[in-house]
């Protein structure tokens, strides 16, 4: 009995942590599914000498051939007129992505500690910028891939740092 309660006193203290672990400068409420592709970013990034704001976002998924979820792009577009933006892309190198909080590493890194590690960068109009640390956190995958994130971005080129909200149907 004893046991019991302490394994689950100990499994309630987990859940707590994970769900509260999520103020990372959005806000910590969990994202629900929508039911069109939303999403939020700010932030800025300078690369170059340039500095590039970013205050909306257009999210999309690419899959592999068996339908896992291989990588969660955010486009930004600097002016829509002539479709010259940046996209932040997070890449789920170790498998399908599930509900969970995910470390972000540089996006050229291919050592991965696998299951909850992605890489991430931004290109587009910056040929790529390499996230150096962050934190992307899944909050639903029932009918779509939600959740927020926050990262950091530095190379010999430039940094920055961009935050903000995801929600895109799974079809």
């Amino acid at each position: 009995m004893k046991t019991t309660l302490l394994a689950t006193s100990l499994l309630g203290i987990s859940l707590a942590a994970c769900s509260d672990e999520a103020d990372i400068g959005v806000n910590s409420d969990p994202i629900t599914c929508m039911t069109a592709p939303a999403a939020d970013m700010a932030g800025s990034v300078d690369y170059n000498g340039q500095t590039y704001k970013f205050s909306n976002a257009i999210p999309s998924l690419t899959r592999d051939t068996n339908g896992t979820i291989t990588t969660l792009s955010l486009w930004s577009s600097e002016n829509p007129d002539t479709q010259r933006g940046n996209y932040l892309r997070f890449y789920f190198q170790c498998g399908q992505a599930e509900v969970a909080s995910y470390d972000v590493v540089a996006g050229t890194d291919q050592q991965l500690s696998c299951p909850h590690e992605v890489s991430s960068s931004v290109l587009g109009s910056i040929e790529i910028l390499p996230a150096t640390e962050g934190v992307l956190i899944v909050d639903e995958m029932s009918s779509c891939l939600a959740g927020r994130f926050r990262v950091d971005l530095d190379s010999d080129h430039g940094g920055g740092a961009l935050g903000g909200w995801f929600s895109v149907p799974l079809q």
